[in-house]
């Protein structure tokens, strides 16, 4: 019944009280809707007006029944059970027999609460095809959830499902381990396997416990350059048995296939540091254990010893950064991965042991990718898990990466619009975009030239994605900024261009009414997808979910958790936000702990998608990023442009970036060097692309040195009226400077627009100053001596900024003054830095 090897239309009834209370309805374990007008309800209820209840089951072939489990109805505010009951059976659904004891039928003695299963036991096998339950007394409402017990007889008619069983690998250990027992069996394989195998702890349970690891790799002890590290983790909740023994099942077969010269296990053995963590939560484990899986609950050892639930138990990260998103603050101010810690969460004494055992283990090892094993559905979870809606499109400013990358780089957003009118970001967003094309004319283009508009915009356009940039000049980046075309209402033209890189399903304004997603929403789902399809009956949607909710069962076996079950603080979400791992849940099956002789039929289920799913680390870009000397550099980092989530390097300098196939800008950044981009190209074919990086040195420790001599005072930088001077002071276009409000492309028809426009206004005031000089007369007697002086030219002082195109007649100051000093505080960037 709970493992739903018995549909819907093999079960019946005499009556039901309404629908959401369908025969359906009656498995074990099963999970209602505590929402009134929901059609899930928590077991099958009989009309109260009817004298005569039964409840039964067609098993469609010859069984010999051994025993009932009977359950109440599981309810928030309600104590429904059956407290008694009489057994029939028949084989045509017409004769019935009913279990007696020679003087009376017998009387089976059900439930005494709710939420506890009650198994009774048969004196004797029945064979037959037809089982029903009679309820005799009850309390409350007549309802009750249960479980029958019972093996099919075998049809010797039969060939092909004699072909079809499927027989257990002779090497392999089918039956549920004791914590004991588990330990044992890892310290067998690794004396097996003692080249390739390696046991460590995450630390320790509330009873003190070990929480246990193997590491399988050619070189377990110790991280190797280049090498991606995968985790499988099972055991959340301590009666979801079927997980810790897949991954106890994938440690024999590793290993025996390895040793056998199995060249795929070879492959994942050798290309891939896999950590396998059977049980995350040892004390919950014993205890559904001792238990059993026949009695065991929805939620015996489901907790830790001190009352946590380990999956939901981390800090919640997800708030914090879409506090800053909906605030802008990030990238720019607040990172949008490695999300650190909350300030509290040392003192925070509703963090399990157990829960910063696994948050020190996560934060230890360089994971790419991982996936924990769950159970009471069948279908694979990606993040987010945290549920927030989307704040309305319209009001929504997005922040577009390429601009992200300018002041990443250092510019001072706020200096490029000096001289200009921008209104409060309240008041535009208020608006919704709402004004005439005149009004926002004039705050955002109507300032500096109009060809800054009118060329600017079609230039990048023309260009795709380069959106400006020359590729070719200083590290890839010609960090010049039209404002006038971005400030304002100017952003929609900006939107559209810079969609249209982006990697489908990522989005900055996704429907209003639908839940935040992760800026890897199609990696997740293809990830998700690996899995699941490959799984033989995961994406089996036309059985419906385990508990009937309509989320659980959509298309291709998996789903969003967000839009699912959303909880707050899972280990999916922490683990993308703190860490540079992706991780799943995937849930194995309806019946948290099915009868072990199941396990056969789940490891032939769940093989080959664990092995898929082990290979998908490999999907993307790898590289190892280093200065010049060769040394690595650690925690720099990799921003893919159109994914607004980074990931850094380990300490070795090797990075992993998980990507869909594709064409992707890839910039690396690293605190005292400058960064770099490169074009990396993601195939369809095994294996993540090499793409790896050198650094070279930048000069802010110089300038965090003069700096410090001065007391970290603001840098006095002097303004030239003359253009020459001025663009040979200003070399180096990476760092910050202080900017004209006005544009300069590299593209030569703009610039000679520009330029052709710059001489006729030159022009024009030197024919004003001709007609003010025609018009003064001199007196005839007076001699003027005109002595010229000139200045030595000025030493640069500024090297270390970046080039930066000056038009003749223009300064770099913001407003066009040229005998201006410009105080330019240095201390706020370079923190930012």
């Amino acid at each position: 019944m709970e493992s739903h090897k018995i549909d819907a239309d093999q079960l019946s009834a005499s009556s039901m009280s309404q629908y959401s209370f369908a025969p359906q309805r009656a498995r074990l374990n099963m999970q209602g809707s505590h929402d009134e007008d929901s059609m899930r309800g928590g077991a099958w209820c009989a009309n109260s007006e009817d004298k005569m209840h039964w409840f039964e089951i067609d098993v469609r072939r010859e069984t010999e029944f051994t025993g009932v489990i009977t359950q109440g109805r599981d309810a928030l505010n309600e104590s429904d059970y059956v407290m008694s009951y009489f057994l029939a059976f028949s084989n045509d659904s017409r004769e019935w027999t009913t279990i007696h004891d020679g003087y009376s039928d017998w009387l089976f003695f059900g439930n005494s609460d709710k939420d506890t299963p009650v198994m009774n036991q048969l004196a004797e096998p029945v064979v037959a095809r037809y089982i029903r339950i009679i309820p005799q007394s009850w309390n409350g409402s007549l309802c009750m959830r249960l479980e029958v017990l019972g093996c099919p007889l075998p049809d010797p008619d039969n060939v092909l499902y004699r072909q079809n069983e499927v027989t257990p690998i002779d090497y392999l250990e089918f039956k549920y381990h004791s914590y004991s027992e588990m330990v044992a069996l890892m310290k067998s394989v690794n004396e097996e396997c003692p080249n390739i195998t390696s046991i460590y702890s995450l630390g320790h349970s509330s009873k003190g416990l070990e929480i246990l690891a193997m590491v399988i790799s050619g070189n377990p002890t110790e991280h190797e350059i280049g090498e991606p590290e995968f985790r499988f983790t099972a055991g959340l909740h301590g009666n979801e048995a079927v997980g810790r023994e897949m991954i106890l099942l994938l440690m024999q077969y590793l290993c025996k296939e390895y040793k056998d010269r199995n060249p795929r296990a070879q492959r994942l053995v050798e290309g891939i540091r896999i950590h396998l963590v059977p049980s995350l939560n040892p004390d919950g484990h014993e205890k559904a254990f001792e238990v059993g899986s026949e009695l065991s609950g929805w939620f015996t050892g489901h907790f830790t010893e001190d009352g946590y639930d380990i999956f939901q138990n981390f800090p919640d990260l997800n708030s914090i950064l879409w506090d800053a998103e909906d605030k802008g603050m990030v990238p720019k101010l607040s990172p949008n991965h490695h999300m650190p810690m909350p300030e509290n969460f040392e003192a925070n004494s509703s963090i399990a042991v157990e829960t910063r055992a696994i948050i020190s283990w996560m934060e230890s090892h360089p994971f790419v990718l991982g996936a924990n094993f769950q159970g009471g559905e069948t279908i694979v979870a990606y993040p987010y898990d945290s549920h927030r809606l989307n704040k309305n499109t319209d009001s929504k400013k997005p922040h577009s990466r390429k601009k992200r990358q300018y002041e990443e780089e250092g510019f001072d957003v706020t200096e490029w619009g000096r001289g200009y009118h921008e209104e409060p970001e309240e008041d535009w967003r208020g608006r919704e975009y709402t004004q005439p094309e005149e009004d926002w004319r004039r705050h955002g283009y109507s300032h500096g030239y109009d060809h800054g508009r009118d060329h600017g915009y079609d230039h990048s356009r023309h260009h795709g994605y380069d959106h400006g940039y020359d590729h070719g000049h200083d590290h890839g980046y010609d960090h010049s900024y039209d404002h006038g075309y971005n400030q304002g209402y100017g952003h929609r033209e900006e939107e559209e261009e810079d969609n249209r890189g982006r990697e489908p399903g990522y989005q900055y304004g996704e429907p209003e009414e639908e839940p935040r997603v992760t800026a890897d929403e199609s990696l997740f789902r293809w990830l998700a997808v690996s899995y699941a399809s490959t799984h033989l009956t995961m994406t089996h949607d036309y059985r419906g979910s385990c508990h009937g909710d309509s989320a659980a069962g959509g298309g291709h076996g998996i789903v969003n958790r967000a839009k699912w079950k959303p909880i707050t603080g899972s280990m999916n979400d922490f683990s993308y936000l703190h860490t540079n791992c992706f991780e799943l849940s995937i849930f194995l099956g309806c019946d948290k702990f099915p009868h072990q002789s199941e396990l056969v039929y789940e490891w032939e289920k769940n093989r080959e998608a664990m092995l898929i799913f082990m290979e998908q680390v490999h999907r993307g870009i790898r590289g190892i990023v280093k200065d010049e000397q060769g040394n690595p550099i650690a925690n720099a980092t990799v921003s893919v442009e159109g994914i607004n989530h980074d990931v850094t390097t380990a300490p070795t300098g090797d990075y992993w970036r998980l990507l869909n196939p594709g064409e992707y800008r890839v910039t690396v950044r690293a605190e005292g060097f400058s960064s770099v981009t490169k074009l990396c190209v993601v195939g369809y074919e095994s294996g993540a692309t090499a793409c790896s990086f050198n650094l070279a040195k930048s000069n802010w420790d110089r300038i965090k040195q003069i700096m410090a001599l001065h007391g970290n005072k603001p840098i006095r930088l002097l303004s030239h009226g003359n253009s020459r001077t001025h663009q040979s002071s200003t070399a180096n276009s990476n760092r910050h400077v202080a900017v004209s409000k006005h544009r300069y492309s590299l593209d030569p028809q703009v610039r000679r627009e520009r330029l052709r426009r710059l001489r006729i206004a030159r022009l024009r005031r030197l024919r004003q100053m001709r007609l003010m000089r025609s018009t003064t007369t001199l007196p005839p007697t007076t001699t003027t001596t005109t002595t010229t002086t000139t200045a030595p030219p000025t030493e640069s002082t500024t090297s270390w900024y970046d080039s930066w195109f000056i038009g003749e007649g223009l300064s770099s100051t913001p407003g066009g003054f040229t005998d201006s000093i410009l105080d330019y505080t240095y201390e706020y960037k370079i923190d930012d830095y």
